[in-house]
């Protein structure tokens, strides 16, 4: 049953969108494809994984707007599909990203409204890093921001002095604690709310928000006393020379978690999420200095590691116009598994050359990576094939029209 209303739902906003696709400017915001290919330590087969993403928007003036999004990857979806025990509802949005309808300025109100379905967006101010050679095997792995806004819901934005000033409202049915061993996990709902400031050389984005799981009787509830978040971040600069984004975020705030830190089993450092991206640009060459921490829970679903944290340097070289570029990325992972006398350790220290092509409007770019801590788990279990696993090779090409 509340699958059927999750499709009929989709259907309603897919015809909306339709009807008004006559009406309004389309557009291709991004159009990618991408291949990460490199061998399996288990069987030595060398294997790849074709990502496409594809995100189109509809501008109706100053009335109306609409965002429809695919996104999947061929791994992914060959071993989910055909799983019967998998999650229907995750399967729909493994290719289905997001379907938004907005209108815009109700009433001469300075008032936005959008209903919409999917991943509308993450809170905070979305990191540029997200993992090294980035390219997930799930959709889960996104680590994009502080905390992902999907189900299907409607947000209310204010926008004030030309828009610089916005208050924003979310109300959702919350899905990110669907899965494919809690399928029916409709009862979670959120509300979230945003207040944002847009400057020429500064913007910031505090947010706090709430959700709980409804049911009777009240005893059952899996969420004791509900599950909070709050998160502030900033972007400060030029975009062209050096500016500097960061957000600090606390996703998952309830009594289990603050339980965990207080009787030390996990610590503080364990349940805050912290990205950080600094940029800045020395004659022809762009150097980029990231850093992350995955919390134990990012978009309510638990991680099997604590102290999570990566580091990464990149740096890359453009002239003008003239259409070759590239550049290397050297990444550094540490992460403990959970719990902690396991003593087991993950640990990623990679080198990327790359080579990027701007042809005829299309983007390309080719690179090949090499983690290094594989040679060392290699001699640690005794298998060879583990030192290939830490070959990569990525090939992308996108666009924009």
């Amino acid at each position: 049953m509340v699958n059927a209303r999750k499709i009929f739902l989709f259907i309603i906003i897919t015809f909306c969108v339709c009807d008004i696709v006559s009406a309004a400017s389309i557009n291709i915001d991004n159009l990618q494809v991408s291949n990460s290919s490199g061998f399996n330590a288990e069987d030595g087969k060398y294997k790849g994984n074709t990502y496409i993403d594809i995100a189109a928007s509809f501008d109706g003036g100053y009335k109306f707007a609409a965002k429809v999004g695919f996104r999947m990857n061929t791994n992914d979806m060959a071993t989910t599909m055909p799983n019967a025990n998998a999650s229907v509802y995750n399967k729909v949005f493994m290719l289905l990203h997001n379907v938004e309808l907005t209108a815009k300025n109700l009433f001469d109100s300075h008032l936005f409204l959008t209903v919409w379905t999917g991943t509308y967006k993450y809170l905070g101010i979305e990191s540029d890093y997200q993992g090294y050679m980035f390219y997930p095997d799930s959709e889960e792995d996104q680590y994009a921001g502080a905390y992902r806004l999907k189900g299907s819901g409607f947000s209310t934005e204010l926008r004030f002095w030309e828009e610089r000033l916005r208050f924003a409202l979310h109300l959702y049915e919350n899905t990110n604690f669907v899965t494919n061993t809690t399928q029916d996990a409709f009862n979670f709902f959120s509300l979230d709310f945003e207040f944002a400031m847009y400057l020429k050389y500064f913007r910031m984005n505090f947010f706090i928000g709430g959700t709980n799981d409804l049911v009777l009787p009240v005893e059952n509830t899996v969420l004791e006393y509900g599950r909070g978040k709050t998160g502030f971040s900033f972007w400060v600069g030029d975009s062209d020379y050096a500016d500097f984004k960061a957000t600090f975020a606390l996703p998952a705030l309830d009594y289990y978690y603050c339980s965990e830190v207080q009787n030390g089993n996990i610590t503080f450092f364990d349940i805050i999420y912290l990205s950080a991206d600094l940029h800045f640009r020395i004659f022809v060459t762009d150097h980029y200095i990231s850093f992350l921490t995955r919390p134990r829970s990012h978009n309510d679903i638990d991680s099997d590691y604590v102290n999570d944290v990566d580091v990464q340097y990149r740096m890359n070289v453009k002239v003008g116009d003239f259409p070759l570029g590239g550049g290397f990325i050297f990444n550094f992972q540490f992460a403990e598994a959970s719990p902690k006398y396991t003593d087991s350790r993950h640990i990623t220290a990679a080198l990327a050359p790359y080579l990027t092509v701007d042809y005829s409007g299309i983007h390309y770019q080719f690179s090949v990576g090499y983690d290094f801590a594989s040679i060392h788990y290699a001699q640690q279990s005794g298998n060879d094939l583990t030192a290939f696993a830490g070959l990569r090779f990525v090939i992308s090409a996108a666009t924009a029209f």
